[in-house]
């Protein structure tokens, strides 16, 4: 590899490590660039990047190519760092179980050539895109196996491609810093229709195809792009509506900071238009929760959480029910929270 100064570089160079604005990763090593690309990274201020010597590889020559087995697990190993800190994820992930769960399933998912495929698109053109669609990925999965659900792969396949509709947005229009504008808005929001069609072209089922179109569908009615009543929104789609809405919150963008894990929740505790057994499940899962939530812990006693450390999402203050006592979840965890106590919903 060479470092180069950006003004240097020149269309097929590829990439020798990610490239990071602020903390946000903005393109991934093995990245061919094009013109487009390298006129962002000047935009950026980026000075210099490293790239591989002798242009594209071999391997990346081979688009679309599959991968072994030990290159899908270091993949997933390496999405799975991207996401950034552990303070999205809490407990989530520290289950050696629980993890070579995700990563065998994530695996499994892309040893799927169509998959493969859309999701090689779909990093090329939006990295953050990808990024967020392996996050909701993660979340689902975790949160569909929770639930029981009867077909937990098929929610996960639909977790991980709930976004390919982007594919057909313009990138300045999804890399714009600033608002965006109705006309703008419009396209943006059209890429649940092009999820559901792309989707149905390749095959899949309706089901997964349904989780693309249905995703940003809300409980109140005002979601789109049918704007359904409750009634009407799959179980699938309540469930990955509050991953993704997390995922959009927490992952830091290019352009925006991102919300720190309890902020996160709480924002999303406060949006009633979306289904709290499975914000609920959410917290109960990462073990983040909120402050102002009412928990049970583990040795029954009731509180409620006064106090939260961003750093820390996972060891808050808490206030025991009917007393003054004001304590911290231990560092030992001795002493765990073990549900969240929510009033029941009523959709509207």
């Amino acid at each position: 590899m060479t470092e180069r100064l950006i003004k240097d570089l020149r269309p097929e160079d590829v990439l020798g490590e990610d490239v990071y604005k602020g903390n946000a990763l903005a393109l991934k090593k093995g990245k061919v660039l094009t013109k487009e690309w390298i006129d962002k990274l000047h935009r950026w201020g980026i000075e210099k990047v490293e790239v591989h010597q002798n242009g594209r590889t071999s391997e990346q020559k081979q688009e679309g190519k599959q991968l072994s087995e030990q290159e899908l697990k270091r993949l997933f190993l390496e999405n799975v760092i991207g996401l950034g800190n552990e303070y999205r994820f809490g407990f989530a992930l520290n289950d050696q179980s629980r993890y070579e769960w995700l990563e065998n399933l994530f695996c499994s998912i892309m040893k799927e050539p169509k998959v493969k495929a859309l999701m090689d698109k779909l990093e090329d053109w939006d990295p953050y895109t990808y990024q967020h669609s392996f996050d909701v990925f993660i979340l689902g999965a975790l949160l569909a196996y929770e639930s029981d659900f009867p077909n937990v792969r098929e929610t996960a396949v639909g977790c991980l491609l709930h976004d390919v509709g982007k594919l057909k947005v313009p990138q300045e229009i999804l890399w714009k810093n600033g608002a965006l504008n109705g006309q703008e808005m419009g396209i943006v929001q059209s890429h649940t229709i092009h999820g559901y069609e792309l989707l149905k072209e390749f095959k899949f089922s309706e089901s997964i195809a349904a989780m693309a179109l249905d995703h940003h569908e809300r409980l109140n009615g005002r979601g789109y792009p049918r704007a359904l009543a409750s009634g009407d929104i799959g179980e699938s789609a309540r469930l990955i509506g509050v991953v993704d809405i997390y995922s959009a919150l927490s992952l830091e963008r290019p352009y925006r900071n991102a919300v720190c894990s309890h902020k996160a929740l709480r924002i999303i505790v406060n949006e009633e238009s979306v289904d709290m057994k499975y914000v609920k499940l959410l917290c109960e899962t990462l073990e983040i929760f909120p402050t102002g939530a009412r928990v049970e812990l583990s040795d029954d006693r009731i509180a409620t959480i006064v106090k939260i450390d961003d750093k820390l999402p996972t060891f808050p203050l808490l206030k025991e029910e009917h007393s003054s006592k004001v304590f911290y979840v231990p560092m030992n965890r001795r002493l765990r929270i073990r549900r969240m106590l929510v009033r029941e919903q009523t959709e509207k």
